[in-house]
Parts: structure tokens; C-alpha cells; sequence
């Protein structure tokens, strides 16, 4: 009776430990998508603020308003920093934040 018990036990924890191995997995895949979807955002931001500073185009309302909407989806995304920063190493972080 105590080896079923044995066998049950030992079924469900190494059930629990590949469960936690792949919430884990997904939650750096996830951490490194967002990571990669605020870096490409903040690009398009870059890229707006550079088009809109244009001759041809300094002033236009639509792009303005893009920018804006663009920096508050950046703000948005900032709020999952927590998630994303789970991939990078510490030394990048820091190197990004003396560079800000």
C-alpha cells in the first residue's frame, strides 16, 4: 500500500516540476517578446519625432497625434518592465539606464 502511495507521490511531483518548467519557459518567451515589441515601438517613435522635425512635414496634426498615441503605448508598455527585464542581463540594464 505504501509503494502505491510512493508511486502516486512521485508521479505527481514530477508532474508539478515539468509544469513549472514550461510556465517558466513561456514566461521568458514572453518577457522576451515584449522586450523586443517596446524596442520596436520606441524605434517607430524615434523614426516619427525625426519625420515630423522634417521641413515638409513640421506641424502636421496627424503626426503629431502619432507621436503622442505612439508614446503613450511606450508608457503602456513600461509598465510591464518587471516581465521584460526577466531576460536581460543586469549589466544591460544598468548600461541603459546611464545612457538615458
Amino acid at each position: 500500500m505504501v509503494q502505491v502511495f510512493l508511486f502516486f507521490s512521485i508521479l505527481v511531483n514530477f508532474f508539478t516540476v515539468w509544469y513549472i518548467y514550461r510556465l517558466l519557459k513561456l514566461l521568458l518567451d514572453t518577457s522576451q517578446d515584449i522586450g523586443e515589441v517596446k524596442d520596436t515601438f520606441d524605434d517607430f517613435r524615434g523614426h516619427l519625432e525625426g519625420l515630423y522635425e522634417t521641413n515638409a512635414y513640421y506641424g502636421d496634426t496627424s503626426l503629431k497625434a502619432l507621436i503622442d498615441h505612439s508614446k503613450l503605448v511606450l508608457e503602456r508598455l513600461e509598465q510591464f518592465e518587471e516581465v521584460y527585464e526577466l531576460t536581460e542581463p543586469k549589466g544591460e540594464i544598468l548600461d541603459e539606464e546611464s545612457e538615458a
